[in-house]
């Protein structure tokens, strides 16, 4: 209740307690590891998730939050190597194979970055974030006409992609961020945002 409060502190401070309550179970270091990702405190989530994932090496999520800590460490192969292990674990765990698309872009990997993108979407194609991000990348190659037309559907569905904030937040590198910024300037997409 305090994490969801946002008292992320206090949180931790009552996961380290239960922890000590029950060192045996996976499910608590998992929850620490998350509050200390929300707190910034990438190296102790790294701790606690590698721990809980000792104890038991079967979630799914714990995986994608390991990578999402690499990724954030930018231990790049490190955080596609768990993020595939989600992907193995759970096969429809569109998210870590959208943050493989976001790593490979910020590698430069444009292609292999869309076909991440494209597969995430084959599992649910209303997901807001890959349509996004496939719509930024074509437009960077030149392809603008589905470019636009995919950001404007990225964007009903969810608006909130239409922040550098809120896209920085999910993990979107520079390289992808800098070329979103130069996507929303196109008239039809900034129109679309100023609504």
């Amino acid at each position: 209740l305090e994490i969801q409060a946002g008292e992320i502190e206090g949180g931790i401070k009552s996961f380290e307690q239960a922890k000590k309550l029950a060192p045996e179970e996976s499910e608590i270091l998992f929850s620490l590891g998350n509050s200390y990702f929300q707190l910034k405190d990438y190296n102790s989530a790294l701790k606690e998730l590698q721990a809980g994932i000792k104890m038991n090496p079967e979630v799914p999520q714990a995986y994608f939050d390991l990578g999402n800590t690499y990724f954030k460490l930018t231990k790049y192969s490190d955080a596609i190597a768990s993020y595939q292990k989600a992907v193995k674990l759970q096969k429809d765990f569109w998210p870590a194979t959208n943050n493989i698309g976001l790593i490979e872009y910020e590698n430069g990997k444009i292609d292999r970055a869309i076909k991440k993108w494209r597969k995430a979407l084959t599992v649910d194609e209303n997901q807001a974030e890959p349509t996004l991000a496939i719509a930024v990348a074509l437009y960077k190659k030149g392809q603008q006409q589905e470019a636009i037309e995919l950001g404007q559907k990225a964007l009903k569905i969810d608006d909130n992609y239409g922040n550098l904030e809120f896209l920085k937040e999910n993990l979107w590198g520079d390289k992808l961020l800098a070329d979103t910024t130069q996507f929303f300037q196109n008239p039809v997409i900034k129109t679309l945002l100023s609504e």
